[in-house]
């Protein structure tokens, strides 16, 4: 604990309401403001793993694994707000049932990876379209050729 200094002991002691503490409350880190997020869709789809991200003309790309089937769905929505579709999803690729999915942007390129059906290589799909398509699936890690790429 810290003690005070003489002049504001005898400050503390005075009928003056000076010095006084001011609080200020800002909803920003360093000078830029935080994001406000909003809920704007609570679907149908299973907790279980998942990934988002936003493309670079601002579009909202999902992907999630469905537990029931083991496949890997991919969802895009130019314009997400409250009265946008968040219910269609395409179908990709068999996964892992218990591996997780990752996902990156930057500008137009998105990246989507994930853990094969038999839950030992890493593949990776990529979109160079803002996530309006994607590539045929290329491998990351296969423990049996080594690293890849």
């Amino acid at each position: 604990m810290r003690s005070l200094t003489p002049t504001l002991l005898a400050a503390q002691r005075g009928g003056s309401a000076v010095p006084h503490v001011r609080v200020t409350v800002s909803d920003t880190a360093a000078g830029v403001a935080r994001p406000v997020f909003r809920r704007l869709y609570t679907g149908d789809e299973t907790n279980f793993y998942h990934a988002s991200a936003c493309a670079g003309d601002g579009s909202l790309v999902r992907v999630r694994v469905d537990s029931s089937d083991s496949r890997l769905y991919v969802q895009r929505v130019s314009n997400p707000g409250p009265s946008s579709d968040f219910t269609s999803w395409t179908r990709l690729n068999s996964v892992s049932a218990t591996a997780n999915v990752a996902m990156t942007a930057s500008g137009a390129t998105l990246n989507i990876f994930y853990v094969d059906s038999r839950g030992t290589s890493i593949y990776r799909l990529e979109s160079t379209n803002y996530g309006a398509s994607w590539s045929s699936p290329t491998t990351v890690r296969d423990p049996n050729l080594g690293r890849i790429s």
